[in-house]
């Protein structure tokens, strides 16, 4: 089977999804992987790596034509979406249920290619151990670059590393993945902190999966914690107005449940009552969803200002990081490629409900059903819809007597 790597295109994304070291383990199963130059050369890994490793470089259009499976960072653009063809695997980021364009997803849908998203992979819990590790790269990275901005802004240091210097105050809102990770690396610089979170209660339990013992005992009383009550949104609306005053960064990680029929969380009109200057970091970078001022760039050290607060919305963050995010997407990656390459894809699919779950795109239909649901398009299992898709081929048919 050939596997092909993409040289990404979409601006300021240096990431690339399958390192050297894990090429060699592909390439000793008997399998071909082709790569476009430099695709990873921005993130540290250069050709020579990928030779050395047994992979052979390609163009574009040659891996296009010739990949059974292309595995891609971010969802394809551009000349990109023209490319693909009937029966290709598309495993990559994609993103359809948010920000991405669905005149995209349409043209995939239309090309007949599977399409799998790295985002929806999902194993019992519910856990995303795709989309986990870069959550987690998120919140640390997201909370450094808060930290600089609010640095170059201001000209001053939001920790306390002196008894001259007052810290800045933080909210976070929305104690997740990205929350827990960016309160890691606030209460290391001695931040004062102040956390929305829908359950208050489980806080220490979350946190204490990636902050140390010592840091948590320390700091946790000096931690100012109100409930967000999603059955009573008003109320968390006016708490919220009653804290915007006091903050100098605003850490929006919070991520909108099927429950919470708000526009917005955030209104444009609440970010009067911040201070002047201050900052508004989205780390989930939806736009003008719960924060209504939200406008998602791709660019990595972009800022704007909307009602005299700065604004970071940048939709792939890790990227600042390009070397450790590819090192440590592509270890989580490789188990489930493997697992497409060992035999024949399709039934890799039908067979592994991770897989399954992942599968967005199959059958020329829409086949993930909460995508279909947020985006209001047509939803067709997967099984029925692949079933439906070979049903004229005899060859294949033996495949669907288990679906």
């Amino acid at each position: 089977m050939i596997i092909g790597l993409l040289k990404e295109i979409k601006k300021d994304e240096f990431r690339v999804p399958i390192i050297p070291k894990d090429i060699t383990k592909i390439v000793k199963e008997g399998h071909e992987v082709i790569f476009e130059p430099n695709c990873g050369k921005m993130a540290g890994y250069p050709d020579k790596e990928y030779k050395r490793a047994g992979a052979l470089p390609k163009d574009k259009d040659f891996i296009f034509k010739n990949a059974d499976i292309v595995v891609k960072l971010k969802t394809p653009q551009g000349i990109e979406l023209e490319r693909f063809s009937k029966g290709q695997i598309l495993f990559s980021y994609l993103h359809y249920d948010g920000n991405e364009s669905l005149e995209g997803a349409e043209k995939l849908r239309k090309s007949g290619v599977i399409a799998i998203a790295f985002e929806w992979v999902e194993e019992q819990g519910p856990e995303y151990p795709l989309l986990k590790p870069m959550s987690e790269l998120t919140g640390t990275l997201a909370a450094i670059k808060s930290l600089e901005i609010y640095r170059i802004i201001t000209r001053k240091i939001a920790g306390s590393f002196s008894e001259n210097i007052k810290p800045a105050t933080i909210m976070i809102i929305g104690l997740g993945t990205i929350g827990t990770n960016a309160l890691n690396v606030f209460l290391h610089q001695g931040i004062q902190i102040i956390i929305f979170d829908k359950n208050p209660e489980s806080i220490e339990e979350r946190v204490l999966e990636y902050i140390p013992k010592y840091i948590w005992l320390k700091y946790k009383n000096e931690i100012k914690v109100v409930k967000s009550d999603e059955e009573n949104i008003k109320q968390t609306k006016e708490d919220l107005r009653k804290e915007l005053p006091n903050i100098d960064i605003l850490f929006f990680s919070a991520v909108r449940r099927s429950t919470f029929k708000e526009d917005h969380l955030i209104d444009k009109e609440m970010l009067n009552l911040m201070k002047e200057n201050s900052i508004l970091i989205d780390a989930g970078a939806n736009d003008k969803d719960l924060v209504e001022s939200s406008i998602s760039s791709p660019e990595i050290h972009k800022i704007y200002k909307i009602n005299n607060v700065w604004h970071y919305v940048n939709d792939h963050i890790p990227t600042i990081a390009a070397n450790d995010a590819s090192r440590i997407l592509s270890h989580a990656i490789l188990p489930y490629l493997m697992k497409l390459i060992k035999g024949d894809p399709i039934n890799a699919i039908l067979e592994n409900s991770s897989l399954l779950k992942g599968t967005i795109i199959a059958g020329y239909q829409y086949t993930h059903k909460y995508t279909c649901r947020k985006k209001n398009i047509p939803y067709i299992p997967i099984k029925i819809a692949i079933k439906n898709y070979f049903s004229h081929e005899k060859s294949i048919k033996r495949r669907l007597k288990t679906i």
